[in-house]
């Protein structure tokens, strides 16, 4: 996922965690962090139930806009 907003990786993670949503950003898989693309993450949907993940997308639009 990708997230257009002005807020760091580190506060998306805050915020989401604060709402019960565990997602990591795709930074913390890189040795060179400066390298690193920011605002995107990664989501693991192996085991997500559908009616879940479209709660998880509004609660997660909140906390990328307020």
């Amino acid at each position: 996922l990708e997230f257009d907003t002005d807020f760091s990786d580190s506060e998306l993670c805050s915020r989401f965690e604060e709402k019960g949503i565990h997602i990591s950003p795709v930074s913390d898989f890189y040795v060179n962090k400066d390298s690193a693309p920011e605002h995107k993450f990664i989501l693991n949907y192996s085991n997500i139930d559908v009616f879940s993940l479209a709660k998880a997308l509004v609660i997660m639009s909140q906390c990328i806009t307020h």
